[in-house]
């Protein structure tokens, strides 16, 4: 079973690990590109999967970002 939630909070969060690029097939878009990402704040830690190709620029190590309207994805 498949769900998804948009959170509507924001998150300030620090990037801890990064991977390069990695291609995936999706249904609507064909072949494309994700990045995996290890992010965390002071609460916790998270993997987030960015699939937006423009955002690729905004992950790099140890940068602290600024997430909003966040696609929660859960896979049962």
């Amino acid at each position: 079973m498949q769900g998804e939630q948009i959170l509507k909070t924001v998150l300030i969060v620090k990037v801890l690990k990064v991977s390069v690029p990695m291609p995936y097939t999706s249904k609507d878009k064909g072949m494309s590109q994700k990045l995996e990402v290890l992010i965390a704040d002071s609460d916790a830690y998270a993997d987030v999967h960015v699939y937006d190709m423009k955002k690729f620029s905004h992950f790099k190590v140890d940068e602290v970002i600024i997430l909003s309207d966040i696609v929660k994805r859960t896979d049962g």
